[in-house]
């Protein structure tokens, strides 16, 4: 099944570590309360997980991107969301394009409540792509 999963995804374009990605978000549900930070307007990732009924996603990102998202500096600004406010956040191709990426993990941490689970990615092996800048390889 895997197997046929990443031949499937590979002749639709995708490179081998996104379609590892994808294959591996299957196994998460998401419920509750989920914040998305940085994955646009309608991240090609978020079908891949399982949703629990009653799920609320909220958007953040570095520009406003629909009238459900919100717009942060996250180089220096807070996530507008009190503290222990979600059951998980979303952090994909993100963090590579934050030079102050510290302060996305710290608040995304304050963010999440207790038990909370944070689920992302950074590219390792992709060339420096600008979006408009990036910054990091991890």
């Amino acid at each position: 099944m895997k197997l046929i999963f990443l031949i499937k995804s590979l002749l639709n374009g995708k490179t081998l570590v996104r379609s590892l990605m994808n294959w591996e978000l299957k196994q998460y549900t998401l419920y509750g309360k989920v914040l998305d930070i940085g994955g646009g307007e309608d991240p090609s990732y978020f079908r891949f997980f399982q949703k629990a009924d009653g799920l609320q996603v909220s958007t953040i990102d570095v520009e406003k991107l629909n009238k459900k998202s919100v717009e942060v500096n996250l180089e220096n600004q807070q996530i507008p969301f009190s503290n222990d406010s979600f059951d998980t956040v979303l952090l994909f191709n993100f963090l590579e394009h934050v030079y102050n990426h510290k302060n996305v993990i710290k608040e995304a941490k304050r963010v999440l409540k207790v038990n909370g689970r944070l689920i992302g990615f950074v590219p390792f092996l992709v060339n420096v792509h600008p979006d408009p800048h990036d910054y990091f390889r991890y």
